[in-house]
């Protein structure tokens, strides 16, 4: 693609994305106070795809190569857990919230109702932020969530999204405490091997976990990070690919979400 015709796409989408952001604003203004709690719901999902959207075409604007770059969006992506627990507490309540009501995070109910869309609702998002935010906090905080909502949208199903966050992250924090990913029979390494013991001390502890976004080095993040299933066999792997060619890549056994699949 042309320089100019790339520059005019992304002006294209900048003025769309600006024009869609004031709508959705004006609207929640004008009508957020009397919105039923189903309403509700769906203009907090929209917000997050809002959130997403807008991050999607800063990165693309930046043409930024560094996976380090995602940590600027941590404050983007602590917005969208927060929204995206909203919509659960909100989908279990008997009674409406407005849009702009917030409720306390880590306010969660042991028995959710199920819930099933064909449409795409919030486990997509949070899986993104669990796999692309290295805030080891807020990564968590993603993952709690999909662990509590107990849906289903489309083929995702939030507790066995959560089972795959959970892998990504233990595997990307193994590699930043071992310096990176410097090939593919590294990568396969910290695919097969755990953590390792249990710390003695708080102490020592400390000193093997990450507790920040900046300890995780570009060489130990995953360009990107997916579940593959295979309904035949009924088995499930995790695809893991170390460059932006997708060269450097390799498929782990997923025996917890194996598991499931052979119960259904």
């Amino acid at each position: 693609m042309a320089l100019d015709e790339y520059t005019n796409l992304m002006q294209q989408a900048e003025a769309l994305m600006d024009k869609w952001s004031t709508a959705l604003h004006r609207f929640e203004e004008s009508r957020g106070s009397r919105l039923t709690y189903r309403d509700s719901i769906g203009l907090k999902i929209l917000r997050i795809y809002q959130c997403w959207r807008l991050v999607m075409l800063d990165r693309t604007k930046s043409e930024a190569t560094d996976l380090k770059s995602w940590d600027k969006y941590n404050s983007t992506f602590q917005l969208i857990v927060s929204l995206a627990e909203a919509v659960i507490n909100t989908a279990d309540s008997d009674a409406p919230l407005s849009s702009t009501s917030s409720v306390p995070s880590g306010t969660f109910n042991e028995d959710r109702r199920p819930s099933f869309s064909l449409d795409m609702g919030i486990i997509c998002p949070l899986y993104d932020v669990a796999t692309l935010c290295r805030d080891p906090s807020i990564r968590r905080q993603a993952v709690k969530v999909l662990r509590s909502a107990s849906r289903q949208e489309g083929l995702l199903n939030s507790h066995l999204c959560a089972i795959v966050a959970e892998r990504v992250i233990e595997l990307e924090e193994t590699a930043a405490l071992q310096g990176g990913i410097d090939d593919q029979k590294c990568l396969a390494s910290v695919a097969t091997h755990p953590l390792g013991p249990e710390p003695s001390s708080q102490a020592e502890a400390s000193s093997q976990h990450i507790t920040r976004s900046s300890e995780v080095p570009h060489a130990a993040r995953f360009i990107y990070a997916y579940p593959n299933f295979d309904p035949l066999y009924k088995q499930a792997f995790l695809t893991l690919a170390v460059d932006q060619a997708g060269e450097r890549h390799t498929k782990i056994p997923l025996p917890a979400v194996t598991a499931m699949l052979d119960m259904e």
